[in-house]
């Protein structure tokens, strides 16, 4: 299945790089060269992934997954950081915030694939349990309607049953 995963990076090479990797896992990649980009993409084209670096100039990483993870429309995009910093404050930060993981630059190919296809796998688990919850709720309120019905309409009925005997 293709999604559609924004990569957010302020520097060119690094969005090639992710681009192409993207490409090569057989998703379409769309681009943004900092976090207030990123925003404008995300209210346009709501992606399947978000992975972002964290220090870019305007808007950077920490601020775009806090105005993800905050917005109501945005909340369940899953986000992945890239970062070229080894701050742990920062890395903690980001998951504390809702990231899906935190990779170090240089990154390892096969390891950022397989982040890139868990985030996604997860994501997927998270919609259907979030569609069958609403199918239940659904069919509970289904049966509750039906059972006032019901009920309402057997309350005239005894009535006239009891003052035809």
């Amino acid at each position: 299945m293709s999604s559609r995963i924004l990569i957010v990076d302020d520097d060119s090479f690094v969005r090639e790089v992710l681009s192409a990797n993207c490409r090569m896992l057989g998703h379409q990649a769309m681009l943004a060269s900092n976090g207030a980009e990123a925003i404008k993409v995300i209210g346009g084209s709501r992606p399947d992934l978000v992975i972002t670096d964290v220090v870019m100039p305007e808007v950077d990483g920490v601020e775009l997954v806090r105005h993800i993870k905050t917005t109501p429309s945005f909340e369940t995009i899953p986000v992945l950081v890239i970062s070229g910093t080894a701050n742990l404050k920062t890395t903690a930060k980001c998951i504390e915030l809702g990231a899906e993981d935190v990779l170090q630059k240089p990154f390892e190919t096969s390891i950022l694939h397989a982040r890139i296809k868990a985030s996604l796998e997860r994501n997927e688990l998270r919609k259907q349990a979030a569609l069958a919850r609403e199918v239940e709720t659904r069919e509970k309120l289904g049966k509750e309607i039906v059972g006032t019905i019901c009920h309402n309409f057997n309350q005239p009925l005894t009535a006239v049953l009891g003052n035809l005997q």
